[in-house]
């Protein structure tokens, strides 16, 4: 009796100790950049906790008055992992007319939903940023961060930042010093509305592009001096995942990307684009857990 109470006993240990090893979690990290395709990445097993952070892309500049791309918004939330097949997006950063290019040749859209650049009458304005995104294949969208919109050729007409949750930042307005004429910004989009669904809207005659998101930024308008800013996308986090942090970028001309004093944040990820580069910065994603 007593060698089978001695043998249950071990048994119950060695199940405590086999429970233990199962629930256990190997600590990791990955990081995720542009590639132009959404890639499939297995999370960890059950007992893992992913947090994951998000940067959008940024927007791109506009040559003349050089007012400065959208900075893309950040995103920080974890989730409990269950091994579960994702959906990693990483935002492409909108290019910016260099000298040289033809004009009435926009590029974009960009990766992401980023907004094209407008037509390029005067030449030389900003698309908007591609949102960054993470999703459950098949299943919930876990977390998009905004794209920065793009800048418009005219005085102050600076790109919308990517938002920080209900809001992407407004486009800047396009003002003249010698004329009383003028053009409004693109506005941003919030949680519910914007230009559209993830994509950000192209540049309308020479107005900026809008950053894309949970739901799209506004283009600018008007020609030339004349011409305004793009507006951001909007951010998202799934109402399950938890330790939640948002912030949005910075509007043109300083253009930062949101958590820029995150510890994974890598130089230029998001940011939006200024003389003499034009470009933005690309989205950048970061997966530990732990």
């Amino acid at each position: 009796a007593k060698e089978d109470e001695k043998m249950l006993r071990r048994g119950f240990v060695l199940l405590c100790a086999l429970s233990l090893a199962l629930g256990a979690c190997t600590p990791g990290k990955k990081e995720f950049s542009y590639t132009g395709a959404i890639e499939e990445w297995t999370a960890p097993p059950a007992g893992c906790v992913v947090t994951f952070s998000v940067w959008g892309a940024g927007g791109s500049n506009a040559a003349q008055y050089s007012p400065g791309g959208g900075g893309g918004g950040f995103v920080k939330a974890s989730f409990n992992s269950a091994g579960q097949t994702l959906e990693i997006m990483v935002g492409q950063a909108a290019v910016g007319t260099l000298p040289g290019d033809p004009d009435w040749n926009p590029h974009g859209p960009f990766f992401g939903g980023g907004g094209q650049q407008g037509s390029n009458f005067c030449g030389r304005n900003g698309g908007g940023g591609g949102r960054s995104q993470v999703a459950v294949k098949g299943g919930d969208v876990l977390i998009v961060a905004g794209g920065g919109g793009g800048a418009g050729c005219g005085k102050g007409a600076y790109g919308g930042a990517g938002g920080a949750g209900k809001h992407g930042g407004k486009g800047g307005d396009s003002k003249s010093g010698e004329e009383e004429q003028w053009s409004e910004g693109g506005f941003g989009a919030d949680l519910n509305t914007g230009f559209a669904k993830w994509d950000g809207a192209a540049g309308f005659e020479d107005g900026g592009g809008g950053g894309g998101g949970w739901f799209g930024g506004h283009t600018g308008g008007g020609f030339c001096q004349y011409s305004s800013g793009g507006g951001g996308g909007s951010s998202h986090v799934h109402s399950e995942l938890t330790n939640v942090i948002m912030k949005p970028g910075k509007p043109g001309p300083e253009g930062d990307a949101g958590g820029s004093d995150d510890p994974n944040y890598a130089d230029s990820a998001g940011v939006g684009g200024k003389a003499p580069v034009q470009g933005g910065g690309n989205g950048r994603i970061v997966a530990e857990w732990q």
